[in-house]
């Protein structure tokens, strides 16, 4: 038996133990998996049953509450604050910035379609 031989089976009964160590943990990874799936659903029940017994309560104080003590938005057109502001007006803001160019008038698309085929 040559050195060549002796490291392929070497090589090759190497990769045999990986694969069955690998195997032999892909069970418990997947005991690991179940466990965690059943505590998460478990968790979700326990926050459903919290989410519905917070919901109740607050469907019960919102329906216990009288329409006097409900704040009503006044129906103005427009905001009034401070009607009589005698104050100058403030020196002029920055230039905004350029807007986009303009889509191109009749002359440049004459102009594209003769000379540039578009």
């Amino acid at each position: 038996m040559t050195a060549t031989n002796s490291v392929a089976y070497s090589a090759i009964g190497l990769s045999l133990i990986s694969f069955i160590i690998s195997i032999y943990s892909l069970k418990g990874l997947a005991s690991k998996i179940g466990a965690i799936n059943a505590k998460i659903i478990e968790e979700a029940k326990e926050f459903r049953g919290m989410e519905s017994y917070i919901r109740d309560e607050y469907h019960y104080k919102m329906a216990s509450t009288s329409f006097g003590n409900i704040r009503v938005a006044r129906q103005v057109p427009q905001c009034q604050c401070n009607p009589n502001n005698r104050c100058p007006p403030g020196p002029p803001g920055p230039p905004g910035l350029s807007g986009q160019d303009g889509t191109p008038g009749k002359a440049i698309i004459k102009y594209q379609q003769k000379f540039l085929h578009l």
